[in-house]
């Protein structure tokens, strides 16, 4: 098993404490999740690397929570665009399929305007 890391939270914690703090059992928690008891315990363990932002989607559905994802730079190089929310990142959808020359180039595009602040 990795070393833990200190600037990330324990994943397996957060997802035990928001059941308990919704009052829920383990079945309870497993049935508004849809998983099974075996899956719940398996994300509530200590030694689980898994947890990815599906699951946690789960859990906030299921524990009436919400769920905020942001990304954040370090003081010392924080810039206006990090320092964004990640809901108010542009989402440009990509086009269509039949006679794309270059695929995602548009979305590309996009992030590169908004690394460089030319998208407010």
């Amino acid at each position: 098993m990795r070393q833990p890391r200190h600037d990330l939270p324990s994943y397996p914690q957060l997802i035990a404490s928001c059941r308990k703090a919704a009052g829920l059992s383990l079945a309870e928690f497993a049935e508004k999740a849809r998983v099974t008891p075996a899956t719940i315990r398996l994300w509530e363990s200590p030694s689980y690397e898994g947890v990815d932002l599906s699951i946690l989607q789960r859990v906030a559905r299921a524990t009436g929570t919400s769920l905020a994802v942001e990304f954040r730079a370090a003081e010392a190089t924080r810039s206006p665009v990090a320092s964004r929310p990640a809901q108010l990142l542009p989402n440009v959808p990509p086009a269509p399929r039949a006679g794309r020359a270059v695929p995602g180039k548009r979305r590309a595009r996009a992030w590169l305007e908004l690394l460089d602040g030319t998208v407010a």
